[in-house]
């Protein structure tokens, strides 16, 4: 993409992803409402699937061993959990250190960016996790 990132890749200790859009050949089926809109600003082009770089946009197609140690996570009732699920899957596939917190079993309905809902067990899981993931990965 020939964009020169702004710190090493020494500096950056792990990522924290919250139910995104990381696989753009697949994204588009995920029912997500106005996807096809936000893919549309982020493109250009109104039939996003026709932009001729969105396997750049890609993270699924991107990521390589040396990605970060990463913490993946997204609600039972979000239309993009198989994005994240997709991502997490390849990460593993690639011996990246990949932690994820998923909700198959769980009765609560957790919805997109559910992390936010600090009420509800699942958003108070998230909390917990997320700090333990930050405090393992701190120098």
């Amino acid at each position: 993409m020939n964009i020169q990132p702004s710190i090493q890749p020494e500096a950056l200790r792990g990522v924290l992803l919250y139910c995104g859009p990381y696989n753009m050949s697949t994204v588009g089926e995920s029912g997500f409402p106005l996807i096809r809109t936000f893919l549309w600003s982020y493109t250009g082009v109104k039939a996003f699937e026709e932009f001729p770089r969105l396997d750049e946009m890609s993270t699924v197609l991107q990521v390589t061993p040396n990605y970060p140690p990463s913490f993946i996570t997204s609600g039972n009732h979000d239309p993009l959990t198989g994005q994240s699920v997709e991502l997490a899957q390849t990460l593993k596939r690639l011996d990246v250190e990949t932690e994820t917190l998923f909700f198959t079993a769980s009765t609560e309905k957790l919805g997109h960016d559910y992390q936010f809902q600090l009420q509800t067990d699942g958003g108070k899981r998230a909390l917990e996790e997320v700090v333990r993931f930050l405090q393992k990965h701190r120098r």
